[in-house]
């Protein structure tokens, strides 16, 4: 399903899929984002640029609530990019 909407999204902006865009469905409270051990060792060695855009809003929510998907998220983006010599791209 995200694979379906990722496709959608980039005809509708004009873009062609790339082959080389890969969708993994994850978790960002979950530790390596919930991704299995050789899902995450295959992003660690192929990934180049990551976009993160992951985030859970709420206005009515307390800090305490989003931290661990905001912030702890965030973090293993920045894990991933570290182990894998990648940039990333915030939003």
């Amino acid at each position: 399903d995200a694979r379906r909407r990722l496709e959608s999204d980039l005809h509708a902006a004009g873009l062609s899929p790339s082959v080389r865009l890969q969708v993994l469905a994850g978790d960002l409270v979950r530790s390596r984002m919930g991704l299995s051990d050789a899902d995450w060792h295959m992003l660690v060695s192929r990934v180049a640029v990551v976009v993160h855009s992951g985030a859970r809003v709420d206005v009515t929510a307390p800090y305490t609530a989003l931290k661990a998907s905001n912030v702890g998220g965030t973090k293993t983006a920045l894990e991933l990019c570290l182990l894998a010599g990648a940039r990333m791209a915030f939003v």
